[in-house]
């Protein structure tokens, strides 16, 4: 499915909705959507106000499938976050912390 169309669909939007939500015209979603091409700019203002990359606008499908493996990825520590106990989520907690310190730590050593 063509990312443009997935994205506004995800969105619940018309594409008129969607046009103005990425400050582009209509027509500019419509040739995105059937396949044609519009301007790197659409493409970024697209990606800008969708929080996703104008690579995955493009239609790149690495990226594509690059995003719907880190969504899958959050999606899933969420879900595993939420079947644990209090203190399990305290030690999964902490567990975190501890790498993002001991990375902050090297990355301000090598420098």
């Amino acid at each position: 499915m063509n990312n443009v169309l997935n994205l506004r669909q995800k969105m619940s939007m018309t594409q008129d909705e969607f046009a103005d939500y990425c400050n582009v015209s209509r027509i500019s979603i419509a040739r995105f959507e059937t396949g044609s091409n519009i301007s790197r700019a659409s493409a970024e203002r697209i990606a800008k106000a969708c929080g996703v990359s104008v690579s995955y606008v493009l239609g790149d499908l690495h990226e594509t499938n690059k995003q719907a493996q880190e969504q899958y990825s959050v999606e899933r520590l969420i879900e595993l976050l939420m079947s644990l106990s209090p203190p399990e989520v305290q030690r999964a907690t902490d567990f975190v912390l501890g790498i993002i310190a001991a990375d902050k730590s090297e990355s301000s050593g090598s420098r």
